[in-house]
């Protein structure tokens, strides 16, 4: 099932070593939990690829 929305407003989140950024960015496709999504931050204007975590929330940062 679909938890990311083309167009929606999405809570994206980076964690590293201790480290939490978090800010909002539009997303610029579809996807389910688990997949990777495009997502254009709206503080940078930058486009990111980031993984779908939950209802409106994606998880930016290093491949584990």
């Amino acid at each position: 099932p679909t938890v990311i929305d083309r167009n929606e407003i999405v809570t994206m989140r980076f964690d590293h070593g201790g480290l939490r950024i978090i800010t909002d960015g539009r997303a610029l496709d579809r996807a389910a939990g688990g997949e990777r999504v495009r997502v254009l931050n709206l503080s940078s204007r930058m486009t990111v690829t980031a993984v779908a975590a939950g209802p409106g929330l994606v998880i930016v940062g290093p491949a584990r």
